[in-house]
């Protein structure tokens, strides 16, 4: 079997999955990507067929594999492609809306375990088989270093998306007072290997409890892995307490100090879950993975039976995303067609508003000014056609606060909780970080999106203007809203917080503080809030025992040294 790999295979940025790989049955794998390996250089618009042909005089593959195509955008067309295809998802829980339209490009998809339980795209149903990660094998190993890091975490930290990993980093950053404890993020590959081999200990959670890449990265480097009990996947590869560690909430801190104060145990485990790494690597897995899809059934690539005006959308939402200045311009260009040919379409004009976000950036401030008028006149559009969508007045109201118009962002506000429909709900505007868009997010991939989330959303934006326009009673009402119509965001709690503490209720602020602490982990603003409850409500030991837990905890995030020397300086001035 001829298998044509295209993007980061097992989702890592190196080809060692495919340099390293030698068929025990006979197959060939070979990588191709734009600016790709050995001159394996796909270009941005090919089409599948462009590529499968370049191939085919003297190699025509039978299978043609595309990884993450919600991050890494395949080649054009891949509804044509002469060839069976199949695309590996990952971030699915974060890019449903990119692949909602697009999946049923492909004959065949796999995603991890969770993934293949709760998706539902129209035409494909993705599939699980085994996990979809790996390690870079030339660069997660073991260097031979001393391990004089007791435990490490090193990945997003986006606690948006991360709520519940953030909180269980939270109790293990609280050891560093007598532990050392490194937490980091964006970590270059070859400082992130010597970080693992400098730790005794490599702590993770999975996003969607799969075997994900610190899995892989972390025993192949010889540090112990500690992972979450109910993880869906690591239970089928690595056995707990031989091979790993699997914690719960009441039982991470106990375990991770056993094993510290066991450094024998700690390295029997270890060394066997380094043991298993090699058959776990990606280029020792190909074959099985093949096979796999090479029995699967196929989808019949549906994607070709949708409309024109929706296979342009679908289009737009591939490449929108893409890095590469020629996806960006063909995005444009699809957008563009679709809105030509059915302007009276709110998704046409929503779509082509989130398109012109994402780029306000990259201009000049006169060329923004006129592009936020453009965004603003396409968004009104779309709220004269659809005036029952909540999502196009938060859409606007997103860009009047980021042109610094509150009294119009509060007006808009105001208008989406007089509305109760999100079926324009994929095309929300939010800022990577804030819960509420990522909890949204998150629920449309599982199927459980409500409108109420946005009216939270709006409401709790309502509450931090009002409370910033020093009117806190009304930021109270707005808190009070958006915490009933969704709980589990820490956001209002906090403004609720900050209005009775200015209307000098230090009680009634630290009751409600307390109530969002389980919603919200790592964040020294919300900490800073907490503290002068504290105070205010004559709380005093507590604040000061908070203080030095978070020092505790920042103390151990590497470039959060700021967050320490403040409340040191809030300690020394009761």
């Amino acid at each position: 079997m001829k298998v044509l790999s295209y993007g980061p295979p097992f989702s890592i940025a190196n080809h060692d999955a495919v340099t390293g790989y030698l068929s025990r049955r006979g197959h060939e794998v070979c990588a191709v990507a734009v600016e790709g390996p050995d001159g394996k250089t796909a270009f941005p618009l090919d089409t599948a067929t462009d590529i499968i042909n370049r191939f085919a005089p003297d190699w025509r593959p039978d299978l043609m594999i595309c990884w993450c195509p919600e991050m890494a955008p395949p080649p054009l067309e891949m509804e044509n492609c002469p060839v069976r295809t199949a695309a590996i998802v990952s971030d699915w829980s974060v890019y449903y809306p990119h692949l909602k339209h697009n999946l049923c490009r492909y004959d065949v998809a796999l995603t991890d375990k969770l993934g293949s339980e709760v998706l539902q795209f129209p035409g494909i149903t993705p599939r699980f088989f085994e996990p979809i990660y790996t390690q870079q094998t030339s660069v997660h190993r073991p260097l031979g270093t001393d391990r004089d890091i007791d435990i490490a975490f090193a990945g997003n930290l986006n606690h948006a998306v991360h709520v519940r990993r953030g909180k269980m980093l939270e109790r293990v950053a609280t050891l560093a007072d007598h532990r050392r404890v490194v937490i980091a993020s964006g970590v270059p590959p070859h400082e992130y290997a010597a970080l693992l081999n400098r730790s005794k200990i490599a702590f993770n959670h999975g996003l969607r409890h799969e075997m994900n890449l610190r899995c892989f990265e972390s025993i192949a480097c010889g540090a112990l892995l500690f992972i979450e009990e109910d993880n869906r996947e690591c239970p089928d590869w690595l056995r707990d307490r031989e091979e790993a560690v699997y914690y719960n909430e009441d039982t991470l801190l106990p375990l991770l100090e056993y094993y510290l104060d066991h450094p024998e145990e700690c390295a029997r485990v270890a060394a066997k879950g380094q043991s298993k790494a090699p058959a776990l690597a990606g280029e020792n897995r190909w074959d099985d993975f093949i096979e796999a899809i090479m029995d699967l059934p196929v989808s019949g690539r549906p994607f070709s039976q949708q409309s024109e005006r929706d296979r342009m959308l679908a289009d737009a939402f591939q490449y929108a995303s893409s890095a590469h200045p020629e996806h960006e311009a063909f995005a444009r260009q699809r957008l563009e067609e679709a809105l030509s040919m059915a302007p009276e379409y709110p998704e046409n004009l929503m779509a082509m508003a989130c398109f012109e976000v994402d780029t306000l950036s990259q201009q000049s401030e006169a060329q923004r000014r006129e592009q936020t008028a453009r965004l603003l006149s396409r968004l009104q559009q779309a709220a004269q056609i659809a005036p029952q969508e909540t999502p196009v007045w938060l859409n606007l109201a997103f860009v009047c606060r980021h042109a610094g118009n509150s009294i119009a962002e509060a007006r808009f506000l105001e208008l989406a909780l007089e509305t109760a429909s999100d079926t324009l709900g994929h095309l929300t505007l939010g800022e990577r970080r804030d819960p509420y868009t990522s909890r949204y997010r998150e629920a449309l991939a599982f199927g459980t999106a409500r409108p109420d989330t946005l009216r939270a959303f709006a409401a709790s934006r309502l509450a931090e203007l009002r409370l910033a326009a020093g009117d806190t009673t009304a930021s109270l009402d707005w808190a009070k809203k958006s915490i009933a119509w969704e709980p589990e965001v820490a956001t209002p709690y906090r403004t609720a917080a900050r209005a009775l503490l200015a209307e000098g209720h230090g009680d009634k602020a630290l009751a409600i503080a307390r109530q969002g602490i389980p919603f919200i982990a790592l964040d020294s603003d919300y900490r800073r809030t907490l503290f002068e409850a504290m105070r205010t409500a004559g709380e005093h030991e507590a604040a000061r025992e908070l203080a030095r837990e978070t020092m505790h905890i920042f103390s151990a995030w590497q470039g959060a040294d700021h967050v320490v020397r403040d409340f040191e300086e809030m300690l020394r001035h009761p």
